[in-house]
């Protein structure tokens, strides 16, 4: 449990560790008050049973005689409001810490969820080559709700509950030491029992709650995105039934948990019911007689009736620390191994930002993927002009896009170099120059949102520079059919993942994307290779009027769209095995023309 609380604080900040501080002393004095609230029913219950004790107890007298009350019957009154009172405070203070410890566990989950979609989004490209995307959603969305309502609230309300028990024990044990002590035993025996009997359990169900989580929201998310090719092929039920698989053993979980939370609540309420019973005998039989006896056992009636349920929170709250455990190390590794800051946000337009340009050299470059034998990139060096159109070809696997991810920066080659106008990326001069670079993928991604929006990707609705939204869709040549065929123009939303689009136009709007931030240099990855022959044709016109103005990098799969770049670059098995110009190639390189040919 203390290991719970260790990585709990190190979620926190300094300034979320001082708002748990101030929690802590609001318990602090809501549990005085209730202490107050109980120990005020002794004397109220003393003179109700025998009013006569008004004058034979000193503390008594000395409050009836400052009073100035004419009678005990009214002093009586005045004891009852007393004790009206105190239980309202101690109710309004209740009711504020539940409400200040709901509002910051709450507003934990907004920091929480912030820190970690910042830190995913600092952390290096090849990050996401390992993990599922759904498995970060899980953790971003579902994970981060579980540690708050599983570790954080439970947390607070268990120091809460400790807190209240401690001060009815010390009350208790003024009143009657052996008593409570006996009492104390025998409850708190009974919840260890229990707690130690389920713990080891517990926390395995909560692993697997974690892991059966995952695979809800991988489930669901791959039906939903493949929904086309499912409904196709007709096998959207083996999804279903892997889903609803996950998350009826997720549901059972869920349920498991609740029930050894739960569990003691009926016992000690049995128990307590004895307890009572042989409470009014004992005190009777030490006491001599009921009246006597009456103001300590409404004392322990009244003190059971705050410590029975702090001791269930208590006991409650740790089920749910053990169970929910492991999404606790879930978010603790992910935050932990973040990076310490993503770069400075670029909420600007886009527009005008530091660039770095020049000749791009690749300097014996090597690259191995995490967890792979054989280096994707082995050796590699060759120099790219600025403002030449050059082309990396080869068979599947040869490591054309790996050879692109180095030239983008998106990857850190384990040797070697990477530099552009002869500086050498690090840091500064890395965001600089990916400042200066437009990318097209093969397959582009369009957020349901307006095409000036998509055309201007990531830049707020009310910064998106029209004049370069428009100078790169003509340049796409996309203007035309934005401004002709579509009545709302530059302001139609083009649907999820563009559904009202065709191939040929989503990748149009993705070279304007690519160059609405006029980057000097243009990188289509297999961009056309989607695409039926007379629209490739089209997009590669667009592709080639940049020749000259830009510097164009091309992974090409079909090879008769690298016809007019100065040079091509052949990979094999992460390694350059021929370079020259389209011509020389196919009159050079064997393989070469048997690629053209395949």
């Amino acid at each position: 449990m203390f290991a719970v609380f260790k990585k709990l604080k190190a979620l926190l900040n300094k300034q979320e560790r001082r708002r748990v501080q101030l929690l802590f002393f609001l318990m602090l004095a809501t549990a005085f008050v209730e202490v107050v609230g109980v120990a005020s029913i002794m004397p109220f219950v003393a003179v109700l049973a025998n009013p006569e004790v008004v004058e034979s107890n000193a503390y008594l007298a000395k409050a009836y005689q400052w009073s100035g009350l004419a009678d005990t019957r009214t002093f009586m009154f005045l004891l009852a409001g007393c004790v009206l009172v105190v239980f309202v405070v101690s109710l309004a203070l209740k009711a504020l810490n539940t409400y200040a410890i709901m509002r910051f566990t709450n507003m934990r989950a907004h920091a929480f969820s912030y820190r970690l979609l910042t830190g995913y989004m600092a952390r290096p490209y090849s990050f996401f080559l390992g993990r599922n995307t759904a498995d970060l959603s899980k953790t971003l969305f579902s994970e981060v709700n579980e540690v708050i309502g599983g570790v954080l609230i439970p947390s607070l309300k268990l120091v809460s509950g400790v807190v209240v028990a401690a001060m009815m024990l010390g009350l208790l044990l003024m009143a009657d030491p052996m008593l409570t002590v006996i009492a104390a035993v025998v409850l708190g025996g009974a919840f260890v029992v229990i707690y130690a009997s389920s713990r080891a359990y517990l926390k395995r169900l909560g692993k697997l709650r974690v892991e059966v989580n995952k695979q809800r929201f991988v489930m669901a998310n791959e039906a939903l995105n493949g929904i086309k090719e499912l409904r196709l092929m007709g096998r959207e039920q083996n999804y279903l039934v892997r889903f609803a698989d996950a998350s009826e053993r997720y549901a059972n979980y869920q349920s498991i948990n609740k029930v050894f939370a739960d569990i003691p609540h009926f016992g000690i309420q049995a128990v307590a019911f004895g307890g009572i019973l042989v409470l009014v005998m004992y005190l009777m039989s030490v006491h001599g007689g009921l009246q006597e006896a009456l103001p300590v056992i409404a004392l322990f009636a009244f003190a059971g009736y705050r410590m029975l349920p702090a001791f269930q929170e208590i006991f409650k709250n740790s089920t749910q620390l053990r169970f929910y455990g492991a999404a606790l190390d879930s978010l603790h590794a992910d935050l932990s191994e973040a990076p310490a800051q993503l770069a400075k946000p670029r909420l600007q337009s886009g527009l005008g930002l530091p660039r770095l340009s020049g000749d791009i050299c690749l300097d014996a470059v090597t690259y191995c993927y995490p967890e792979v034998a054989k280096p994707a990139i082995k050796n590699l060096s060759l120099t790219i002009a600025k403002g030449s159109s050059i082309a990396f070809v080869g068979s599947t696997g040869a490591g054309k896009s790996t050879a692109v991810d180095l030239v983008l920066g998106l990857l850190e080659p384990q040797s070697g170099e990477l530099r552009v106008a002869g500086q050498a990326l690090r840091s500064e001069a890395l965001q600089a120059w990916q400042r200066n670079i437009g990318y097209v993928p093969q397959s582009i991604y369009l957020a349901d949102a307006s095409l000036a929006e998509n055309i201007a990707f990531g830049i707020p609705a009310q910064l998106v520079d029209m004049v370069a939204v428009e100078r790169a869709a003509r340049a796409a040549h996309i203007h035309e059919f934005i401004s002709e065929q579509l009545p709302q123009g530059y302001d139609t939303s083009v649907g999820e993942r563009g559904v009202r689009l065709s191939g040929g136009q989503r990748q149009r709007i993705g070279i304007a994307r690519a160059l609405y931030h006029d980057p000097e240099v243009v990188v289509f990855d297999e961009a056309t290779s989607a695409l039926d022959n007379a629209t490739e044709a089209a997009v590669m016109e667009a592709i080639n009027e940049l020749a000259g103005h830009k510097t164009i990098i091309l992974i090409a799969h079909r090879l008769t769209t690298v016809q007019h770049c100065d040079a091509v670059y052949m990979l094999d098995k992460g390694e350059l095995v021929a370079q020259g110009t389209y011509e020389s190639l196919i009159a050079g390189s064997g393989e070469f023309s048997r690629l053209v040919n395949a």
